[in-house]
């Protein structure tokens, strides 16, 4: 009887133990639907973001080119934000080469991209 005791303990256990692997299972399920659906959240706002930042960039070269055609109708020299120089350069220009917005910050490539 003590074999028997024993086989029913082992096998009380066992069912212990898949009730837990497959309540385990479905957990590690549901958070891989989770984890799924944060990550193409996350890629949809950095694609929204990033596209944010193309039409700020763009705003910022207009803005800058029509500071820069204001200042040349006035007869001043042409001076920019964020350029010390006194020479006259085309904003988008002076953009390309770093001399111009954006902050360092944002002339990094975008993050996964």
């Amino acid at each position: 009887m003590s074999n028997e005791r024993t086989l029913n303990c082992f096998q009380a256990e066992l069912e212990v133990l898949q009730r837990k692997y497959s309540h385990a299972k479905k957990k590690i399920s549901e958070l891989k639907r989770h984890e799924s659906f944060l990550a193409v959240q996350l890629q949809e706002r950095d694609h929204e973001y990033h596209s944010h930042l193309r039409l700020l960039r763009d705003r910022v070269v207009q803005l800058e080119k029509e500071l820069a055609n204001a200042q040349k109708y006035a007869g001043m020299p042409v001076r920019l934000p964020g350029y010390g120089g006194a020479k006259e350069q085309d904003p988008q220009q002076a953009f390309i080469n770093g001399n111009l917005s954006p902050p360092e910050l944002l002339k990094q490539p975008p993050v996964g991209h």
